[in-house]
């Protein structure tokens, strides 16, 4: 009997020392209705989900830190790097070293909406802010129009502790 509750206790328990598993789920409409599973974030991986609950597909990306490496082959090893987080800009690199390209995007905190922050598309090497983006809003990530960065539909909606860095990459190559 005692053998039989310990083997249940065991199993209920089994995940508690594995490390943080974070399923990002798509949005839609002003409301952010959640729908599938659209990216699974496990440890230092990106991944695309599969099934509507967010069973972990195709690793897309590795991060370590503020940078990120695309994923080569199957067995998910670290590649070439594709972004890194510089402050408040994110920038596309490219090579082994993480040789900085161009800016994706500016992050900007939003100062009407405490707790916000305003992703703004940008290019060139100088970070130059463009229309449209993103704002992401407590768990929610938002489409955004015009210079300001007006908040539309939702798109995302991101779980509890997941990275900045990653969900910038999901952004950025999505």
């Amino acid at each position: 009997m005692r053998t039989r509750l310990l083997l249940i206790a065991c199993l209920l328990f089994a995940g508690e020392g594995m490390a943080q598993r974070h399923v990002v789920n798509w949005a839609y409409g002003p409301f952010a209705t959640p729908e599938d599973a659209a990216f699974v974030v496990d440890l230092d991986r990106i991944s695309l989900a599969t099934g509507p609950f967010g069973e972990r597909g195709r690793t897309l990306w590795i991060y370590q830190d503020d940078q990120v490496f695309r994923s080569v082959g199957r067995s998910a090893s670290r590649g070439n790097c594709a972004f890194t987080l510089d402050g408040d800009h994110f920038m596309r690199t490219e090579g082994a070293f993480c040789t900085k390209v161009s800016c994706v995007f500016l992050l900007e905190k939003d100062r009407t909406r405490p707790g916000s922050l305003k992703v703004h598309r940008a290019e060139g090497p100088f970070c130059t802010a463009t229309n449209g983006g993103f704002v992401i809003e407590q768990n929610v990530v938002y489409l955004a129009e015009g210079v300001f960065a007006n908040r539309a539909d939702a798109i995302l909606i991101l779980p509890e502790g997941i990275a900045l860095v990653a969900v910038l990459t999901i952004l950025a190559g999505s």
